[in-house]
């Protein structure tokens, strides 16, 4: 278990880190409804902030399968990764939030790393 599995509850409770959270995965979704509907969740309602991402996951998946994947793709989960979440033909759409999520504080967090 990495030092980022261990502690992402963590860094998502602190303010610096869910707005950048937030920022990553409005530049990495780029679609304005959902940029709308992210950027209205303050850090008082952070839980809100999964089900959101859940909810749009769900829709994309079920507007275009391909369309999902690439989003996958561009968000950068690892297609073994997406792989072993789908179960006879079902997506858990929360844990893949889940996941999208973590994803993006990495990239939060690498970024913070090389940019001293």
């Amino acid at each position: 278990m990495t030092i980022i599995q261990r502690n992402d509850r963590l860094y998502l409770s602190q303010e610096s880190y869910f707005e950048k959270v937030k920022s990553q995965l409005i530049n990495d979704i780029n679609d304005i409804h959902f940029e709308k509907k992210i950027k209205l969740i303050s850090f008082n309602q952070r839980e809100l902030l999964a089900s959101t991402v859940t909810v749009y996951l769900q829709k994309t998946f079920t507007k275009s399968s391909s369309l999902f994947y690439q989003l996958m793709y561009k968000i950068d989960i690892p297609e073994t990764t997406l792989e072993s979440k789908i179960v006879n033909f079902s997506i858990d759409f929360s844990v893949l939030s889940d996941l999208v999520l973590k994803r993006e504080l990495m990239k939060v967090l690498t970024r913070e790393k090389y940019s001293r």
